[in-house]
């Protein structure tokens, strides 16, 4: 996939060469395009090294070229990053007083925007303003995040994170479907069950691919709520994350949360058992001991779900009886799809996995987690219309 990516003059420019060579990893071939005054954070040459494509940008060389054409006939996606608010304030205006400009205009095909900017820009009305527009026109906006600012400052403002900028380009290569107005909650990691003060017992989950999926649900335009045994990247697009440890936890929140959502996904690894007694002291090492173990309340199978709305639950077991252990959790749990998978998948960047519903079974081999997630993002839509449907 071609992607241009368009370089505006904030400082947040500094970070460009770092995105390409991510790109360049995932598979993109990148032409770059700097606005004049990005030249003064980043050089051409820089970028032309770790693109291993020549770079555009204004200059003498640059006269003989119709460049604002170059982009329409070969890029597949035009995203900029980061986006100035002076950028996205001429976009908007259809204002082309540069070649960047010019091009980003005259190209017809996906475009995206990562604004970056001090937050009294990125609050002031004519920027929302300008965003409402430019959405409007189907122009995609990623970002911006909250926290520490160039300024020394603290707010919304700052250029979203490198990993969600290249994993939302990834979702491009799988045509992902866009799951706006979906309200989504998301159960993920693995949770631990206290023993005393300082050990616990838990699982191997690395919570990799549900906070892909929780990513990859808020990019789309899903609402989501995550529960999370783990932190994750920060995402202004996912509206709420809940910590948590323990299965209770885990369980209460899911439960406090489910009312207003309409899609429940869970992916976490809910410890099964835990101990009948927390020890108030830490145990010595000289010390033998005996445990007895209880098991933790079923959180899936403790639910009540409107006719409208959507539980997908996962399923872990050995290979033998996997299927048969997904189709007995999806008729005893009575949900709308059950993923299932072996323990061989814990913290793997290509998910072997079997999609499972009334209607039959779907099987997918080494599927890359952006690709995994944009098939859990199209059974999502498909189970919702059915469901809005009834």
């Amino acid at each position: 996939m071609k992607v241009e990516l368009g370089i505006t003059g904030g400082i947040a420019a500094y970070k460009t060469p770092t995105l390409v060579r991510l790109l360049k990893t995932n598979g993109f071939d990148v032409h770059c395009s700097l606005s004049t005054s990005a030249i003064r954070f980043v050089t051409p040459e820089t970028l032309a090294v770790v693109s291993e494509n020549p770079v555009n940008g204004p200059g003498p060389d640059q006269a003989h070229k119709i460049r604002h054409l170059d982009a329409r006939q070969s890029a597949d996606v035009f995203i900029v990053a980061p986006a100035t608010a002076n950028f996205i304030a001429k976009a908007s205006h259809g204002i082309c007083d540069s070649p960047l400009l010019s091009s980003f205009l005259a190209f017809p095909g996906r475009k995206i925007l990562v604004p970056a900017m001090h937050d009294t820009m990125w609050e002031n009305p004519a920027t929302s303003e300008n965003i409402r527009r430019l959405k409007s026109w189907g122009v995609e906006i990623i970002g911006p995040s909250t926290g520490p600012l160039a300024s020394g400052d603290f707010g919304p403002g700052r250029m979203i994170d490198l990993e969600l900028i290249v994993h939302k380009l990834n979702l491009l290569k799988f045509d992902c479907p866009k799951l706006d107005g979906i309200n989504i909650l998301i159960g993920l990691g693995g949770t631990s069950e206290p023993i005393d003060p300082v050990r616990y017992i838990t699982n191997r989950s690395t919570g990799k691919f549900g906070s892909t999926l929780a990513h990859t649900f808020s990019l789309q335009g899903a609402t989501v709520t995550a529960v999370s045994t783990i932190d994750l990247i920060n995402n202004p697009h996912i509206s709420q994350v809940i910590r948590v440890e323990t299965s209770d936890q885990m369980r209460d929140a899911i439960t406090t949360h489910w009312p207003e959502n309409d899609v429940l996904v869970m992916p976490a690894a809910v410890s099964d058992f835990r101990p009948k007694q927390l020890r108030q002291e830490k145990i010595k090492r000289s010390h033998s001991i005996t445990m007895d173990f209880e098991p933790t309340i079923d959180i899936l199978g403790s639910l009540h779900k409107r006719e409208s709305q959507v539980m997908i639950g996962f399923c872990l077991d050995d290979e033998d009886r996997l299927m048969s252990s997904a189709e007995d959790k999806l008729n005893r749990k009575k949900l709308d799809a059950v993923i299932a998978n072996t323990a061989t998948q814990f913290g793997k960047d290509q998910r072997t996995f079997t999609i499972v519903t009334p209607e039959g079974s779907q099987a997918f081999s080494k599927a890359t987690l952006p690709a995994a997630a944009s098939e859990i993002s199209g059974l999502i839509t498909r189970l919702v219309g059915r469901s809005q449907a009834l």
